[in-house]
Order: structure tokens, then sequence, then C-alpha cells
């Protein structure tokens, strides 16, 4: 004789499908965050202020002021995230050396470097929002040592200092200089002492950076003048590359109204601090 097996009841039936179905998205979700982990990506910041914002000590355009970030970038900054309806406070800007800034920045992880000069060597190395300002870098060198560079060749014997993934560095490239010519330090301040102390010959700096820089470190800006003109460069916000398309065109279009709207957030050029009669080394 045999047995009729009976049919399940319905209702462990639905039981036993809701069962399967909660265990097949509790290991999607499982298995699905693992993978994204593994591969490096993440999904896209929507908010601004969800983003990590890093800068140096580099005055007027951005700077650390009784310990508060301040400068015309980090102004523009905030102008820019409230009318994005996504603050960004002040308190929340990163300050660290540059070569550490970039370095960060480059490897990722929603980063926003500022000021930031754009130059063709870095233009796929981030996505752009600017301009903020055009500024010129010059030679700045002590008054007493009654410096005249009008060519290359004058530049030979001379030390400069750079700091250390500087923008200024891909400018003194074409000038091939040896690399016992470069000093290399970690910020602004301390190349500015390295002049003070007679360490290095002259400095490749805006000069608006240089006087305030001075001034901040109780030096005279009266004893130091600009001895030759290099280059102009453009300064932007760097955002890393794995930052969502559409939240840096956002940005780009915020700040675009309100250089419309708002002119007086933006600096103006330090052209004006070039003496006319220096024409760019070549």
């Amino acid at each position: 004789m045999f047995m009729r097996l009976k049919a399940p009841h319905s209702g462990a039936t639905h039981i036993l499908k809701f069962s399967l179905l909660l265990f097949t998205l509790i290991a999607s979700s499982i298995f699905g965050s693992s993978a994204a982990e593994a591969g490096g990506t993440a999904p896209p910041v929507a908010q601004l202020n969800q983003l990590v914002f890093i800068s140096e000590d580099y005055p007027p355009y951005n700077h650390l002021e009784d310990g508060t970030a301040s400068g015309w970038a980090v102004e523009l900054l905030v102008a820019a995230s409230v009318s994005m309806n996504s603050p960004v406070n002040k308190t929340d800007i990163q300050f660290k050396p540059w070569a550490r800034g970039m370095h960060e920045t480059l490897n990722g992880n929603r980063r926003v470097l500022f000021s930031t000069s754009r130059t063709p060597e870095r233009e796929s190395l981030f996505k752009w929002a600017g301009p903020i300002v055009e500024e010129h870098v010059a030679l700045v060198a002590k008054k007493s040592r009654h410096l005249q560079v009008t060519s290359v060749e004058q530049l030979r014997p001379l030390r400069f200092g750079v700091v250390r993934d500087d923008v200024t560095n891909e400018f003194l490239a074409p000038l091939k200089l040896n690399s016992s010519q470069l000093a290399l330090g970690n910020n602004v301040t301390s190349i500015a002492r390295m002049l003070q102390a007679n360490r290095i010959d002259v400095w490749p700096v805006a000069p608006a950076t240089a006087w305030a820089i001075l001034e901040k470190i109780d030096l005279k800006p009266g004893d130091y003048e600009v001895v030759a003109y290099l280059k102009a460069s453009t300064l932007y916000y760097a955002f890393s590359a794995d930052v969502d398309d559409a939240l840096v065109a956002e940005f780009q279009d915020t700040l675009d109204q309100l250089r419309r709207t708002n002119p007086k957030l933006f600096p103006k050029s330090d052209l004006d601090l070039i003496p006319l009669s220096l024409p760019p080394i070549q």
C-alpha cells in the first residue's frame, strides 16, 4: 500500500516564501555592500557639506586667523554653500601642509582642495570649479641684496625656496635649475623665514601672499621687493575625481551666479603689485 503525500498547507507555503525573500534581501545587502567596499566605490554625494574641505595657510585667500578659517576663498565657499542650502562651517575646513592636502585629494574620498592653481599638468587630476582669482607669481627678495634679474642666466647662482608640490615647482621647471638650488618647505611661512635668515636668495610667490605672510611673522614687507615676474596662475576649488559631476556643476553654477550678483565676494587681481617694468622671465 502506498501513502499519499499531502500538499503543504497554504499558510506554511506563504511563510516559506516570505522567509526565502527576506533571506535574499539580507544576503544581497550584506554581499552587495561588501562588493562596493572591495571595489572602492561609494554612492554619489548629493550635498556640498558632506565633502571634506582642505586648505593651507595661504593669505589673503585662505588662512587661519586666531584659529578660525579666514580669507577670500573661505568666505566665497561659505557664501556659495549657503546659496546651495548646504552650509559649510568654517570649523569643518581642515588646514594642512600643501603636499599632504594634495596627496589626500588625489587619492579621492570626497575631498576639495583650495585654493589650487589650475594648470595643464593638473587638469585631468581633479574636477574644477572657479575661478577664485588670477594671481601673479613673482620672485621676492630682500631689498638689501640689490638683485637685478632680467634673464634666466642671472638666476643660475641663486637659491630658491619652494613649498612641496606647489605650482611654483612647475613654473620653475622651464628654467632648468639644479636641484641644489631648491630649498623645500612645508608652507609659505617656512619659506618666508628661510628668506629672512638668508638661507635662500629668492622666494617664488604671489606678492599679495608674500606681504601678508611677512606681516604675520612680524617682518617688514618694506624690506623686501619683487625682482622678477614669473607667470600668472588662476586659483580654483579642486574636487577629487570621485565627487559627483552634478554636484561640481551645481557649485560652479552657484559661483557664476554670485559673480554676477555679488562681485565683491571675489578678490581683485594682484597685478598692480608687479612693477610694470618687469617682463616675465623666459
